[in-house]
């Protein structure tokens, strides 16, 4: 699977869970396997978060130019992440 798709599936995760900490019921939902994982996640983050994370996925994607490590990036983007989710 090329990486360009990867950073896709990210996007629309982080899609699905900005739309359940808004209040909108996933009626919409790119991901409904994933719903009830999804919603859990949904009450421990802040939109917040959910920016920075697009930030991260943002930066990673602007890098892939440069031929950045992609893997190593896509493992300091869930790093910082998994580190603001325990503050």
């Amino acid at each position: 699977m090329p990486f360009e798709t990867v950073l896709e599936v990210f996007y629309s995760l982080l899609n699905d869970l900005l739309e359940l900490s808004a209040g909108f019921a996933g009626q919409q939902a790119r991901n409904p396997a994933l719903g009830k994982e999804l919603a859990g996640l949904s009450r421990q983050v802040d939109t917040a978060w959910i920016a920075s994370a697009v930030d991260g996925l943002d930066e990673l994607d602007g890098r892939l130019r440069r031929n950045v490590n992609r893997q190593l990036g896509l493992d300091a983007i869930a790093l910082s992440l998994s580190e603001a989710l325990q503050k």
